[in-house]
């Protein structure tokens, strides 16, 4: 009852002022684990968040994001887990959190490829958690990353996701920009990049860059 109460009372806040309506949406939250009501709580907590990228704080909204797919994987509901993992990874790459955003779509690609319902998204998250490891320009454990998906998922091998990797890959290793930019684009013409995505293989473009002015090959 006490829940209801605080969500109410949030709904009606929202109006107003969502950081008001984020103390009593707390409160409810700390209510429903209490009876371990943790998909009620989860939804809560993704009030919460959206409510925290209005007033653009968006560390204090992955934190939410975050809590929330904990409790729904408490839940047992691994659907909405992943969806607002999705949503926290997103949020991690965009505070320049990469490491942390790269293992957050690694569980999503992980956990989507042991479903067979969902294995069809694996592809995705894994270019998603390679893409970003490829800013620590250490592409042993890129290759590694790589290794894993494939054994999780052989599909991964013949996706067009893991042929742009290399095509990137290749593209750096051979220091050669124009590849580089061909490849991003013809990849975006097929499978529309986000901002973050954009921005990741932006901030790849000083390491193609670096390894020409080494002369390396």
């Amino acid at each position: 009852m006490a829940a209801a109460l605080y969500k109410e009372a949030g709904i009606v806040a929202e109006k107003l002022d969502v950081s008001f309506a984020n103390d009593y949406y707390k409160q409810a939250v700390s209510q429903h684990c209490n009876k371990l009501e943790f998909k009620a709580a989860a939804m809560l907590l993704e009030r919460m968040a959206n409510n925290f990228i209005k007033k653009d704080e968006l560390v204090a909204s992955l934190e939410e994001f975050q809590r929330a797919s904990k409790l729904y994987s408490a839940a047992g509901d691994v659907d909405d887990a992943d969806r607002t993992l999705e949503r926290a990874a997103y949020l991690l790459g965009r505070t320049g959190n990469i490491i942390a955003s790269s293992n957050s779509y690694k569980s999503i690609a992980m956990s989507q490829a042991r479903r067979n319902t969902t294995i069809f998204n694996t592809p995705r998250f894994a270019m998603r958690s390679i893409i970003l490891l490829c800013l620590e320009k250490d592409f042993s454990e890129v290759q590694e990353l790589i290794d894993s998906f494939c054994e999780e998922d052989c599909r991964f091998e013949e996706s067009r996701e893991l042929a742009f990797i290399y095509d990137i890959m290749q593209s750096i290793s051979c220091s050669d920009l124009d590849k580089f930019a061909d490849s991003v684009y013809s990849f975006n013409e097929i499978v529309e990049l986000d901002d973050l995505m954009l921005e990741t293989l932006e901030g790849l473009m000083p390491i193609v860059e670096q390894q020409a002015d080494k002369g390396e090959p």
